[in-house]
């Protein structure tokens, strides 16, 4: 994946990495990266990143089905 990629899934508030305080590289957790392999799993299926937002939002699975 491009850091490009990664920084726009972050500009997207998708996914919110810790930065390291002296250098400012982002540094990846467990969570994080679970994140991003749901996201990429949803762009493959061609859902765009507007739905993926309001998918990640939703908190129930009805509303989930509702938007796939």
């Amino acid at each position: 994946m491009s850091r490009e990629t990664l920084k726009f899934y972050e500009n997207k508030g998708l996914v919110n990495p810790k930065k390291n305080d002296e250098n400012r590289y982002r540094k990846y957790n467990q969570f994080d990266i679970y994140d991003i392999t749901t996201i990429n799993f949803y762009r493959e299926m061609e859902i765009e990143i507007k739905k993926i937002q309001e998918i990640r939002k939703s908190k129930s699975i009805n509303n989930l089905e509702l938007l796939l």
